[in-house]
């Protein structure tokens, strides 16, 4: 199946940011979303999961919430396109902060001998992943509410993992210790996270989240995707891929205290 096929099958269609907003005006609850998005983009980045974060996706739902990606088809098509490249051999896999089940599904459609289980921490999101997988027929992908910095699955479980756009919702360096001890030994990792802001800053912190990832106990390589830098400013997608192959570090401080501990200086 291919990546637009499967989208359509869902019902995520490529849209422009007008036709996005009128799309959610049609749905009668476009205020309400607008006060959500505000309220969001207030809210501190590398804190433990905030209500306004939790709010934000339980407000929204699933559909609206696709309804905003739509913006961003291409890219996305593109990204399921990559990763099932990427998880033809594997038989278990994590989606860590799964959301409405875009990734986890695919890769249960396209390879029926793999277990994939997803985890997200908003009762929406998860309620909207069921659908997906029900309208699919899928019986080889399982969706469950949880914090991807504690997760209940058994050390070694995964022979894979993902975590696309959630790194930044939570404490990064407890998500990817977490992940890495869900992972066996050798088992591949492909997370992602999108930036914006003043390119120096985003450039530094880029460099920050890797050496996470090898503290962690990955051997990870950074790659960028839908870059745009203008003056000072900078937007891009971070993409990191690799292989687990040793034990996650101790956490002396929260990236989420030394970023807070920075900014006081």
């Amino acid at each position: 199946m291919k990546s637009s096929t499967y989208l359509r099958k869902l019902g995520i269609k490529r849209r422009d940011h007008d036709s996005a907003w009128d799309e959610i005006n049609k749905l009668g609850n476009a205020k309400k979303v607008e006060e959500l998005v505000e309220r969001k983009i207030r809210n501190q980045w590398y804190t433990r999961i905030g209500k306004a974060t939790l709010d934000y996706y339980d407000g929204i739902g699933g559909k609206v919430y696709e309804i905003l990606q739509s913006g961003e088809y291409d890219s996305l098509a593109r990204e399921l396109d990559d990763i099932a490249g990427r998880f033809k051999s594997s038989k278990r896999i994590l989606d860590a902060g799964c959301g409405t089940g875009i990734f986890s599904c695919w890769l249960a459609s396209k390879y029926k001998n793999a277990v994939v289980d997803g985890i997200d921490f908003s009762d929406k999101m998860i309620e909207r992943a069921e659908e997906h997988k029900k309208s699919l027929g899928l019986a080889n992908v399982k969706f469950r509410k949880g914090d991807i910095t504690k997760m209940p699955f058994r050390k070694g479980l995964f022979d894979a993992a993902l975590c696309l756009y959630a790194l930044f919702e939570t404490e990064p360096d407890s998500a990817l210790n977490e992940i890495s001890n869900a992972l066996a030994n050798g088992g591949k990792i492909y997370a992602n996270m999108y930036w914006c802001g003043y390119a120096a800053v985003k450039k530094d912190n880029i460099k920050e989240l890797t050496q996470l990832f090898k503290d962690a106990g990955f051997d990870v390589s950074v790659s960028y995707a839908n870059v745009s830098e203008e003056d000072d400013e900078m937007s891009c997608t971070a993409i990191w891929k690799g292989k687990k192959t040793g034990k996650p570090k101790p956490i002396d401080m929260p990236y989420s205290a030394a970023v807070s501990l920075r900014s006081q200086f």
